[in-house]
């Protein structure tokens, strides 16, 4: 195992120069909270006292952000910078919090946490030692002066929850060397940015149960650290001891244990103990019902929507709740090209692209926020997926046209129903995109705006150009098309122009 140290303490704030200079922070500190929690996370805040290298963002529904950010502004102690990332409660929080910070590390803190008085500090001086330490990051709980700290959890189930308070003495010096663990409350931890594996978007609010990113990590090869000095306490805002054997928290469970690609069995073996057949048949039954959703094949689902057009969001949050994947969808910011709209159209779908490669995802679904669905979406997506799983693809459209009449496209697949060839296919409003081209997009497209101009001018600007002559074999597209836009509805075919739901 790698030899990690504390950093010797200085009375000094660390700066790191590398950091300065190019005008980032050196560690983003974020707070996921639902409305429910706006009190629990002005008392955390008004804990932190942060230098000029720290940033501080806050996470919730955007009822509730700007009033929220007016109350905490005061109470911040040193802040370098304050701000508040608007996101839907069937948004995956934790995803967007990663997604949109500044820094190359992350802290997440629970509403109602207070970290120890030096643990920032310590943390900076830690993450600047040790730049490249690609683990998950925690710290001992500490339980009251009467009680001893809870530096990890052991993987045990009781009554309805995995996980037992367990305690290392070595924690009990604050300058004391990290030390491996299995998994710990995920009231706090940190780890890089670009280490972040990604949370089911189903979770909504919630970074999901203690074990849950600990497999995560550890599919990766990487490890749980407990830093002494990260040390932190939490304040309740409900009474806990009733909490377990809930079919909320089975789903969740369920849900995670799944996405990590550990057996569920387990699980089920223990609830069974403590509820019973028939309660467990009837829970796990609709676990399952709930499951059979066509857009569950792919790995991620975003909307890119710009913070300018708040109103759009709104308007594809009810779409997509219609289809049943509200909360599944997260919101993808778009990138800002006010000059021309097509650079932020293809800057976005690269984040996108980006964002998938990172979390080492097989597939990601890209919508734009003025997408409009068909009647019956589900039912031919269903088989059209059924179909697309039995090929090699690369992209798979859920609707679109062709810039000219195709030459070779749009031929039925043999022994296909619901799926054609689409090769010389335009317009990216929903678009899926498979790993097999995350490197060669990444790779074509700036990162820029000026440089994205420059290598979309012979595409005619267009990224959706750019895929049609790059991209021949592994390209399809669903029949009939599921997916049109709001302006272009008209071109559909005249027997669905009035099958898609358009609510201006």
């Amino acid at each position: 195992m790698d030899q990690l140290t504390s950093p010797t303490r200085s009375r000094t704030p660390i700066r790191a120069a590398r950091q300065a200079a190019i005008g980032r922070p050196l560690l983003t500190v974020g707070v996921i909270a639902t409305a429910a929690q706006l009190k629990q996370t002005l008392t955390t805040l008004s804990t932190l006292d942060c230098a000029d290298h720290v940033e501080i963002v806050v996470v919730t529904s955007p009822e509730h952000g700007r009033s929220l950010l007016d109350s905490a502004r005061p109470r911040v102690g040193h802040c370098g910078d304050l701000r508040w990332l608007p996101t839907q409660p069937g948004t995956c929080a934790a995803n967007t919090l990663f997604d949109n910070a500044r820094a190359d590390w992350v802290l997440c803190l629970r509403p109602g946490t207070d970290l120890n008085d030096s643990a920032l500090d310590r943390l900076g001086e830690f993450i600047t030692a040790h730049p490249d330490c690609r683990d998950l990051l925690q710290g001992p709980m500490s339980c009251g002066p009467q009680a001893r700290d809870v530096t990890q959890l052991e993987p045990v189930w009781h009554r309805g929850i995995f996980g037992v308070p367990g305690r290392d003495p070595r924690s009990d010096r604050l300058s004391g060397a990290p030390f491996e663990i299995g998994m710990q409350d995920l009231g706090v931890f940190a780890c890089r940015k670009d280490c972040w594996p990604g949370i089911d978007p189903r979770l909504g609010m919630s970074t999901g149960p203690a074990g849950y990113l600990h497999k995560l990590f550890r599919a990766r090869a990487r490890r749980t650290l407990c830093l002494p000095f990260l040390r932190w306490s939490y304040t309740p805002d409900h009474d806990h001891s009733a909490f377990g054997w809930e079919a909320d928290l089975l789903f969740t469970y369920l849900l995670c244990w799944e996405h990590a690609g550990y057996a569920t069995e387990p699980i089920i073996e223990h609830y069974l103990e403590g509820r019973g057949p028939e309660w467990v048949d009837h829970h796990v039954a609709h676990w399952q019902s709930s499951r059979n959703n066509p857009f569950d094949a792919f790995d991620a689902l975003v909307c890119i929507n710009a913070d300018q057009q708040p109103q759009r969001w709104t308007r594809m949050a009810a779409r997509f709740a219609e289809l049943g994947i509200a909360d599944r969808v997260q919101r993808l910011p778009a990138v800002a090209t006010p000059w021309r709209y097509q650079l932020g159209c293809a800057l976005s779908h690269r984040r996108a692209i980006a964002m998938a490669q990172r979390r080492g995802l097989d597939s990601i679904l890209v919508f734009e926020d003025d997408a409009v669905f068909l009647r019956g979406t589900k039912w031919v997506l269903r088989r059209s997926v059924e179909e697309l799983m039995g090929v090699p693809w690369k992209l798979f459209y859920l609707g679109g046209f062709y810039n000219t009449h195709p030459i070779g496209g749009d031929a039925p697949v043999s022994g296909a129903s619901f799926l054609r060839h689409a090769s010389g296919m335009v317009t990216t409003h929903a678009v899926a995109y498979h790993r097999e081209v995350f490197e060669q997009i990444l790779a074509d497209l700036p990162e820029e705006p000026e440089a994205m101009h420059d290598f979309l001018a012979p595409y005619h600007g267009h990224i959706d150009h750019y895929y049609a002559e790059i991209f021949d074999e592994g390209v399809y597209r669903c029949t009939p098309s599921i997916a049109s836009q709001e302006s272009m509805v008209r071109l559909e075919h005249a027997h669905l122009r009035d099958q898609f739901e358009i609510d201006l």
